[in-house]
């Protein structure tokens, strides 16, 4: 990790989060949040931030409507925003984030990768299917499938 400093960079990242124990109500879901760095996290490494509603606890083998937007701060002002939509229900919003402290600093790119962390290998293998990627400056909605209007 790599605290940043307002200047030097910033991110914001999907996570996925260990899967509920058989012995809760949502045994087997798989969790969703963001791992962001962001000027005020408390550490050099980022803020893991779960999104805290049973909307966003993924059923395996089952297609999801994942959406996030993200607005970057102005400098100085503490209101980036990062907000999630699942199947077109919004299930969280964060509208005081600070990322930056110049104009400088834009949103630059997609990097879509997937990574299991800490240093320990993965104990099984894990399958994550994507389909319909959509990058876009507005909110565009799930895409309606046959059968499940």
């Amino acid at each position: 990790g790599r605290a940043i400093d307002g200047y030097n960079g910033w991110s914001a990242r999907g996570a996925y989060f260990l899967e509920a124990s058989p012995n809760s109500k949502y045994s087997g879901a798989i969790p969703l949040g963001n791992y962001v760095y962001h000027l005020d996290s408390q550490s050099n490494y980022g803020e893991t931030i779960p999104w805290n509603n049973p909307l966003n606890l993924l059923q395996k083998n089952h297609w999801y409507a994942v959406e996030q937007f993200l607005k970057l701060n102005d400098p100085g002002i503490a209101n980036g925003e990062l907000t999630v939509w699942i199947d077109g229900r919004k299930i969280f919003q964060k509208t005081d984030l600070r990322f930056r402290e110049t104009t400088d600093l834009k949103i630059e790119s997609l990097w879509l990768n997937f990574y299991h962390g800490g240093t320990a290998k993965p104990e099984t293998t894990y399958f994550l299917y994507i389909d319909n990627l959509v990058i876009a400056s507005r909110y565009i909605g799930p895409m309606r499938m046959p059968g499940r209007e």
